[in-house]
């Protein structure tokens, strides 16, 4: 008897405990022409809804007061790319998603030119702004006869460095009778 209306009890409890944790959010993106729409849907809230607040990084983008358990919010597609956070506000404290816009890296140059005197080692050095973030990198060398794909090692035995952000090629003993190299 005791069992069972041990089993009983613990069965009432974790009913109870459940409620309100069960609900979830669901994330979508939908493309249309040059724009990203991006959805956030709770599936139920045990308590109001007082609105929505979307961020990028540390930067609020939108915020409402609206009690929906959708909120949307777009963006440019091509410019965009990043990780994007939906909160629904509500006491005490909101519900949070994150939804990934994937996009083109901007690759560009950390400086227009190099100066350097024959003999020395040149940095060429790029940047890319993208998401996910550019994890292969892959250099070009332009010569007299058209576009040639080299790797690091290729010239010289250049090591390449990278970083999240940053991809640099060292050049050693920089030739003004080489082929000139361009980003």
């Amino acid at each position: 008897m005791a069992a069972a209306l041990l089993v009983v009890l613990g069965l009432v409890l974790s009913i109870e405990s459940g409620s309100g944790a069960g609900s979830n959010i669901t994330t979508s993106k939908l493309i249309v022409d040059s724009k990203t729409r991006l959805t956030c849907t709770l599936d139920s809230s045990d308590t109001a809804i007082l609105g929505h607040r979307w961020t990028k990084g540390d930067k609020v983008l939108q915020e409402d007061s609206e009690p929906d358990l959708t909120t949307q919010y777009e963006v440019d597609t091509h410019e965009s790319a990043g990780q994007y956070f939906c909160t629904f506000l509500s006491e005490p404290t909101g519900r949070t998603a994150g939804v990934n816009v994937e996009g083109p890296p901007k690759v560009k140059a950390v400086k227009k030119s190099e100066h350097a005197t024959e003999g020395e080692t040149v940095v060429l050095a790029c940047k890319s702004e993208s998401f996910p973030p550019v994890t292969d990198w892959l250099w070009y060398k332009i010569n007299d006869n058209g576009v040639q794909v080299r790797a690091a090692p290729a010239w010289g035995g250049a090591k390449a460095w990278a970083s999240a952000l940053l991809q640099g090629l060292p050049v050693p003993r920089f030739s003004t009778t080489r082929p000139r190299t361009r980003l």
